[in-house]
Order: structure tokens, then C-alpha cells, then sequence
């Protein structure tokens, strides 16, 4: 049994959520932005940090196209931007994207929670 130490999930002010997004049917992921927001500690210190896999130019998915499903930075301010706001991101560097799985592109993004 793990020890209470007294931190809560909504007390946290960071969600980090890695490659997730990806694996969802692209019908869920409304239920995955609104999930980001609830359970965000209403505070414009409050941090969302987005690892974005597998990014492409022009996603299309379809329920037989994944997982992963393709994404996009659209898709994410598409989802986000009513609650978060992307304010810093960065392309992962070359020598630690990842080698094997789906194509497409790799992004860090860090969000604030809207108030």
C-alpha cells in the first residue's frame, strides 16, 4: 500500500500526459481535452506538458489508421485552447526522438490553464 502523503490529483500544478492522445480513436478525444481541464487545478500557474506524437501536415484519421493516430499541433490547439494555452514548445532534438514505430514528427509543448 502506498503512503497518503497528502497530495491529491487536483492539487498538482502539472498534468503531464506523454503519447497518449495518439492511442485514442480520434471520437475520444474531446472526452481526453475535457479530462485535461477537469482535473487542472484552476490556477494560471497550473502547467498541461504535452509530448505530440505522431505529428503530421495533414492528419486524416479514421478508426483504422491507428493506434497511434496521426495528429497535428492543430488538433491540439483545436481541443486545448478554450482552456489551455500553449505558451512554449519545441521539436524534440534528432538525437532523442524515438527510432522505431509510426512516422511523424515529435513535439514538446507546455500549456497554461485559463482562468
Amino acid at each position: 500500500m502506498g503512503r497518503d502523503i497528502g497530495l491529491h490529483v487536483s492539487d498538482a500544478p502539472a498534468r503531464l500526459t506523454r503519447r497518449f492522445l495518439c492511442a485514442l480513436p480520434p471520437a475520444l478525444r474531446p472526452d481526453w481535452a475535457s479530462a485535461m481541464s477537469l482535473l487542472a487545478r484552476p490556477s494560471p500557474s497550473t502547467r498541461l506538458i504535452t509530448l505530440m506524437f505522431p505529428l503530421t501536415a495533414d492528419p486524416l484519421p479514421t478508426e483504422l489508421s491507428g493506434p497511434p493516430f496521426p495528429l497535428s499541433i492543430g488538433t491540439y490547439h483545436s481541443l486545448l485552447d478554450d482552456r489551455w494555452e500553449l505558451i512554449w514548445s519545441q521539436d524534440v532534438p534528432d538525437e532523442v526522438k524515438r527510432t522505431t514505430g509510426a512516422a511523424g514528427g515529435e513535439m514538446v509543448g507546455v500549456w497554461a490553464f485559463r482562468t
